[in-house]
């Protein structure tokens, strides 16, 4: 439309200088109500994650989630039993390689960072 570049370059956005019938501001309308729509997932997402901290006094993981009643306290070394990245699992057969043995009764993180990868 040579609208739109007439408007553009007089610093008129369209969706806003075009009547609300033409079909470009239906579009962009419709672009803007679903970017709208995620965001509010996003948020509503994000205020249901936990919070996962370290706590040195107690010696456990936290799990601080917004409903209590799914909190958890949890023995770091069975955390670190319980890891899947490549490490510690055969990527081929899925098998644990982790050796039980050598995992301190003392591990603890040294940093916590966000998820990250299939993990």
């Amino acid at each position: 439309m040579p609208e739109i570049s007439r408007l553009s370059d007089e610093g008129a956005p369209a969706v806003l200088a075009l009547p609300d019938g033409v079909e470009l501001v239906q579009r962009y309308k419709h672009i803007a109500e679903s970017v709208i729509k995620e965001c509010e997932a996003l948020d509503v997402i994000q205020k249901n994650t936990p919070e996962v901290y370290y706590s040195p006094k107690e010696g456990v993981v936290n799990i601080e989630h917004p409903d209590p009643s799914k909190n958890k306290k949890i023995n770091p070394r069975e955390l670190r039993l319980k890891c899947k990245c490549a490490g510690c699992v055969d990527e081929f057969s899925g098998y644990n390689i982790i050796i039980e043995d050598r995992i301190p009764e003392d591990v603890h993180p040294t940093n916590m960072v966000k998820k990250v990868g299939n993990s």
